[in-house]
């Protein structure tokens, strides 16, 4: 099993990559102080930082001008904050503790709110007033000095505008489409060390208009023998601080143009940012501010590579290298990030089959070129120890590329490799192995119960099996099918569960044409409770010289009684589409078991891994044993190397898996990852109270027996240190079943899960 089945998480790609962007061009070390200028009340902070030019000023002196004014209460290297102490304007020097440069900003300390500079006709309201930030670029002109002019709007959610003063962050990068086979961005501004990056004149090369519009003045040149024809691109990285709600704000303009003023009839657009969305939540690499997929690309080129470790971070290498992960042929991919920390990707395991090239390739203009342009940069970034250059100079490790011929570029990969056929077709070089199988369907048709001993009755369920063509299948031993049918109960929240095989079983009958019937061994009572029963299934076939099995395409999943009134469906939480988002089809042991559904029947509040465990090792000691209900288990396996105590279920064979390898892609805190949204009754199914429904999870060692009431089992699978159990413990009450966990984090307080599970702009 796969541990780390996750790509890696939003901070640490931060981390990872924050050293990849180098200093703008350019001689003159200059230091910039974020904001440039600030208004605050009297008696209120206010926190400013700074940025050098040079990558050697790594910590900053601050001064104020006039300590009556604004005084300096905390120094965090690159960052102060100014406490107002009365009315007046006090100027804030940053020293950079290496060049010796100086960057001043402006603070304005006003006794109440409204009053001082800015006061007056066309002044906003408060009441007005609105977060967020959305900047809408107009033209980009590139003037006879060679440095480009970027004319924009930048407006809060109420379309107010906003001033200089807001904007905390300002950047600007510019690339141009070079005329390769797959077209790809070559960026204008590259550092000494090999990187592409932003321009360097930031908040000082800007300027606000007195319609309130910007005017953005680059600081470096792009060469005299540009091509006005060529497609270019434009992305910004631009923050604001709102600060009535003291938050920061982000915003990623991406404008393509054509210099020549033409229209823009080539572009770059291989994936889009909300593919990429679908597992990690939002992007937000080098400290969160960098969302867009199509700014990536402008710093992520062919131009970029690590300095310290050779390796080259073009978005076509790395995605596919990090994706690949473990699997990479050379066993690893490692990048030097901030501060020198060598990340090595070796572990990383991608939550699905990494062959579903469509889980990335889609929702944009020509995300189907990995079909109809293969090459050598990008199918060698997976399969990365194919040499393609002179056979007899293959390097150590590496293998021939196929009839061992040198090839100098990509013009005749698509000799071969065509989307499909020929003589390696790229759909069939990539088609999974589980894909290609006959195919199975397995559905239950019909539930009949007939009077046993009193008070009982025997079940039988008439269910249908067919391939993948429809075709019905008369002999499922003969054709190699495995199946059973899970029955779980009650529905409402299962406490109970059975599990039965049915080919070769005495009570399985076959009626012909692919339909049969099988009854279950033991009688059940006859009484009100809802059932849910549901098939599992695999076939197993011959690929090439390997035995393979291919799950069930459907579970026949159905929720019933036995004494004829309405059924109670258990509720629902989470949805197979959101699973399958990450993981492409959400399948459990060995694949034949099918939809959360169905793992929800035996990953019950009451089960546990203490069948897998027979204290013959230190990882199956049964005074270790750990629930399996889903809740509690999905909760922890997402949450993974962020646990602060292990999670180490014990399976199969008395193999035991330790979770905290895991690393979840995504950011935890958006539920409706895997929650759907709402309940019937309209709140969200990961809010409190929970329904009254929800049972206890129950572990049962043999020796003890704990019992943990629902909400405090869900919420400390994810918070699971030792004060925020203590909190809950002290919350509730086991005895009597009560938790009033609703009356702080209940829907409408401060504290709701709702509002401390939201993500910051």
């Amino acid at each position: 099993m796969r541990h780390r089945h996750a790509i890696i998480s939003l901070v640490s790609l931060a981390a990872i990559l924050a050293g990849l962007s180098g200093c703008p061009l350019g001689d003159k070390i200059t230091v910039t102080v974020i904001p440039p200028s600030a208004v605050v009340e009297a008696g209120l902070t206010v926190e400013l930082s700074a940025q050098s030019s040079s990558p050697d000023d790594t910590d900053f002196a601050w001064e104020s001008s006039d300590e009556s004014v604004a005084v300096v209460e905390t120094v965090k290297s690159a960052a102060v904050v100014l406490r107002a102490v009365a009315p007046g304007t006090a100027t804030i020097t940053a020293t950079a503790n290496v060049s010796g440069a100086t960057g001043p900003a402006t603070v304005s300390v006003l006794e109440k709110p409204g009053e001082g500079e800015g006061e007056g006709e066309g002044e906003i309201p408060a009441e007005k007033l609105a977060p967020g930030l959305n900047i809408t670029i107009s033209t980009v002109t590139i003037p006879e000095d060679g440095k480009p002019v970027v004319e924009f709007v930048a407006e809060d959610d109420k379309g107010n505008t906003i001033g200089l003063s807001e904007l905390t962050t300002l950047r600007f990068a510019l690339a141009y489409l070079n005329n390769a086979q797959s077209p790809q961005y070559v960026n204008y501004v590259v550092n000494s060390s090999g990187q592409a990056g932003y321009d360097g004149a930031q908040l000082g090369g800007t300027t606000q208009n007195d319609d309130g519009s910007f005017t953005y003045k680059f600081k470096s040149a792009i060469p005299a023998d540009y091509s006005p024809a060529a497609t270019h691109q434009l992305g910004g990285q631009v923050q604001r601080l709102y600060v009535i709600d003291g938050l920061a704000y982000t915003a990623n303009p991406v404008f393509t143009f054509r210099p020549d003023g033409q229209p823009v009839t080539v572009t770059r657009e291989i994936s889009a940012t909300q593919v990429c969305n679908n597992c990690h939540t939002r992007l937000g690499a080098h400290g969160g501010s960098r969302r867009e997929f199509q700014l990536c690309i402008l710093c992520h080129t062919a131009q970029t590579v690590d300095p310290d470790s050779g390796n080259s971070v073009d978005m076509v290498v790395m995605a596919h290298k990090i994706h690949m992960g473990k699997d990479l042929p050379s066993g690893s991919y490692e990048i030097i990030g901030h501060g020198g920390e060598a990340i090595d990707f070796s572990d990383v395991a991608f939550p699905q089959d990494i062959r579903n090239c469509t889980t990335c390739h889609q929702g944009a203009p020509q995300a189907g070129n990995y079909l109809t342009k293969p090459g050598q940069t990008a199918c060698g970034s997976c399969h990365d120890t194919t040499w393609f250059g002179d056979p007899e100079a293959t390097p150590d490790g590496y293998h021939n590329h196929p009839l061992d011929f040198d090839q100098p570029d990509d013009s005749a990969c698509v000799t071969c490799h065509k989307p499909t056929g020929g003589v390696a077709g790229i759909l069939e070089s990539h088609a999974t192995e589980t894909s290609q199988g006959p195919g199975l369907a397995l559905d239950i048709t019909d539930i009949t119960a007939e009077d046993a001993e009193e008070g009982m009755v025997t079940l039988t369920a008439d269910f249908t099996a067919v391939n993948g063509a429809g075709e019905p299948i008369t002999d499922l031993a003969g054709a190699g099918v495995s199946a059973g049918m899970i029955l779980a109960w009650p529905a409402p929240e299962y406490q109970d569960s059975i599990s039965e095989s049915v080919v070769g079983s005495e009570r399985l009958v076959s009626h012909g044409g692919g339909a049969y019937s099988y009854t279950f061994e033991d009688p059940l009572p006859l009484d009100s409770t809802s059932y849910a029963i549901a098939m599992q299934g695999r076939v197993t076939f011959t690929l090439g010289e390997a035995s393979v099995r291919q799950g069930t395409s459907s579970n026949g999943f159905r929720v019933f009684t036995l004494d004829g009134s309405a059924p109670t469906p258990r509720r629902d939480v989470v949805a197979n589409e959101n699973c399958n988002t990450c993981h492409g089809e959400i399948r459990g042991h060995g694949g034949q078991r099918f939809g959360v559904e169905v793992c929800l029947m035996c990953h019950r509040v009451n089960q546990t891994d203490l069948v897998s465990r027979d204290d013959s090792g230190p990882d199956v000691m049964k005074v270790d044993t750990v629930t399996v209900n889903f809740k509690d288990m999905i909760h922890r396996i997402h949450t993974g190397e962020e646990l602060n105590r292990p999670y180490s279920v014990a399976g199969h064979g008395g193999n035991a898996t330790d979770f905290r390898e895991v690393l979840f892609p995504g950011d935890r805190r958006q539920c409706t990852i895997c929650h759907i949204e709402e309940r019937p009754d309209e709140t969200a199914t990961f809010a409190v109270p929970l329904p009254e429904v929800a049972a206890p999870t129950v572990i049962d060692n043999e020796t003890t027996v704990t019992e943990i009431l629902p909400a405090r089992a869900a919420c400390n699978s994810c918070h699971d240190h030792l004060l925020s159990d203590i909190h809950a413990v002290l919350m509730t009450d086991t005895e009597q079943g009560v938790e009033t966990c609703a009356v702080c984090h209940g829907e409408g307080s401060d504290t709701a899960v709702t509002t401390v599970h939201r993500l910051n702009p």
